[in-house]
């Protein structure tokens, strides 16, 4: 019976030697055919190793044996001679096997374990360790720094822009203090002269002009308004932390504290403005205060002496009194905005010199 292999062109020299190795016994067979097979791996290592084929992977190797065992006879002529166990040769399926496994594996392995000859290992010393470190946290830390330094450099240029708002705020402040000033130097002069011909009987008929002008015109009084924008933004949006230094932020306190006085004064003069026109209304006549009043609202003094609602003295006493009452309230009035006027020019001057500002 012809053997098979399909180990690298054997099976055709097999075959053509099959003829040869019918007639001897199958021990002889196996011997020759073993032979046979070693012979070729030899002549096939040679040639690979002259034309250095690809490698190839180790599923690739086990299909190839599978075929080989599939293609190689599984059976041989029973042998009825009972031989040595240790004399007994190895059988054609089983030494192919192993050849082909002992070619294979040492190629395999070889190949996994080659490196590129550039790629070296090399082990760094604790110094270079140290300073790439070192490299590192000065890297983070300069850059810490620049954008520390680039927020301080932001939030500076915004209380610069704070400060010079404010400063506009406090010059306008400063333009109503004067306004509101001078007014009240003319107003405390009227309610005097108001309140003393009131006391006196006898110049109450002959001074009924001056009566009349000073009971409309004196009482009026305007409430100081401040422009408090820029200290409120400041104030509720967080920002006075802007405010660095601290004499600044306690000079801008220290102005704006004095405005509550201001509204509290001015408070007291509404009440007593409010009794003062309970009596008026039964001294004055309404026509003639309608007659001193002009299309702007101007108050002028009457010429023909119009008489009294009444000549009462204890009517015409208690308006002599709310009359002082609210002359003392304006008083007070005018000293606290005299401060207050004094208090921005001073913040004014300071912040100009402080910020480097210009003066506008």
């Amino acid at each position: 019976m012809p053997v098979r292999t399909t180990i690298h062109g054997s099976e055709e020299r097999c075959s053509s030697l099959s003829l040869v190795t019918n007639g001897l016994p199958n021990i002889s067979n196996n011997l020759f055919l073993n032979f046979l097979v070693t012979s070729d791996h030899l002549e096939h290592n040679e040639n690979s190793e002259q034309l250095q084929p690809l490698p190839s992977t180790p599923a690739d190797v086990k299909n190839d044996s599978e075929n080989t065992t599939s293609e190689t006879p599984t059976s041989t002529p029973e042998v009825k001679e009972q031989t040595p166990a240790t004399s007994q040769p190895r059988t054609s399926n089983s030494s192919g096997k192993d050849l082909l496994k002992a070619d294979i594996e040492p190629q395999t392995q070889k190949m996994e374990v080659q490196k590129h000859p550039h790629h070296f290992t090399h082990k760094k010393k604790w110094v270079e360790y140290i300073l790439e470190f070192l490299m590192i946290f000065f890297a983070v830390f300069l850059g810490f720094l620049a954008e520390n330094f680039r927020e301080h450099q932001v939030e500076k240029e915004r209380e610069r822009q704070y400060v010079l708002s404010l400063v506009q705020d406090l010059q306008e402040d400063t333009a109503i203090l004067h306004s509101q000033i001078s007014i009240h130097k003319t107003n405390i002069a009227q309610m005097d002269s108001f309140a003393t011909i009131l006391i006196d009987p006898a110049q109450i008929k002959k001074s009924a002009n001056e009566l009349y002008y000073f009971g409309r015109l004196a009482p009026r009084i305007r409430n100081f308004t401040e422009n408090g924008r820029t200290y409120e933004q400041l104030k509720n949006s967080g920002n006075f932390r802007l405010i660095g230094d601290p004499e600044v932020s306690n000079k801008i306190m220290s102005y704006y504290l004095k405005l509550p006085h201001i509204r509290q004064l001015e408070d007291i003069y509404a009440g007593e403005f409010a009794e003062y026109k309970k009596i008026a209304v039964q001294v004055f006549e309404p026509l003639v205060f309608m007659r001193q009043v002009n299309e702007a609202n101007d108050v002028f003094r009457t010429t023909d002496n119009p008489p009294l609602q009444t000549t009462d003295a204890n009517t015409l006493k208690q308006l002599a009194v709310y009359a002082i009452y609210m002359n003392g309230s304006r008083r007070t009035i005018f000293v606290y905005e005299q401060r207050l006027l004094q208090s921005a020019s001073e913040l004014i001057s300071f912040l100009q010199k402080k910020y480097h500002l210009s003066n506008t």
